[in-house]
Order: C-alpha cells, then sequence, then structure tokens
C-alpha cells in the first residue's frame, strides 16, 4: 500500500509541474471549456437534402434483396 501511496503522489508532483510550466489552472481550464461549450452549441448541423433518409433506406433494401437473413447465434 505505500508504494501505491508513493505512486499517487509522484503522479500528483508531476501534473503539478506540467501545470506550472504551460501556466494552466483549474480556473484557466473551466474558462476554456465554457468557451469551446458555447462554441459548439453555436453550431448548428446542417439539414439533410430532403428525402435523404428514404433513398438510404432503399440502397439498403436494394443491397439485402434476395438474401437470406441468418441469425447470429
Amino acid at each position: 500500500m505505500k508504494k501505491k501511496g508513493r505512486d499517487q503522489a509522484k503522479l500528483e508532483h508531476i501534473d503539478k509541474k506540467v501545470r506550472e510550466a504551460f501556466g494552466v489552472n483549474e480556473e484557466r481550464l473551466a474558462k476554456e471549456y465554457d468557451w469551446f461549450a458555447k462554441q459548439l452549441k453555436a453550431l448548428k448541423a446542417p439539414a439533410a437534402p430532403e428525402g435523404e433518409f428514404e433513398k438510404l433506406l432503399n440502397r439498403v433494401e436494394e443491397g439485402t434483396a434476395g438474401k437470406k437473413h441468418k441469425p447470429k447465434g
């Protein structure tokens, strides 16, 4: 158990040094996360062209037509 505690302390020490080296802290990370979250919300996914789903469904049905489906198991 002692080794596990030392390993955790070593990881925390390394984490602290990396944060210091790059000037990163929890507050800054939280602000950046919030900014990116707002940017993602502002993005809108483009709408699919009219009838696209039906075209895709037809292609799938045509590809499986005549083939016997064998359940796995």
